[in-house]
């Protein structure tokens, strides 16, 4: 953490991928703040019953 790995290989993939991209974060994971400077939103809101 803090090296910038995650930013490196962040930039090669969207460098290298033609179509959107979609990832699943979960709330409390710190790469979320890395996604959101690279421009990625939050576009739905997932909801679940556990039992």
């Amino acid at each position: 953490r803090g090296q910038g790995v995650g930013k490196a290989l962040m930039e090669r993939v969207i460098e290298e991928t033609d179509g959107d991209i979609a990832l699943h974060v979960e709330p409390d994971n710190p790469a979320k703040f890395l996604y959101e400077k690279f421009g990625f939103t939050n576009k739905y809101l997932e909801m679940r019953l556990e039992k």
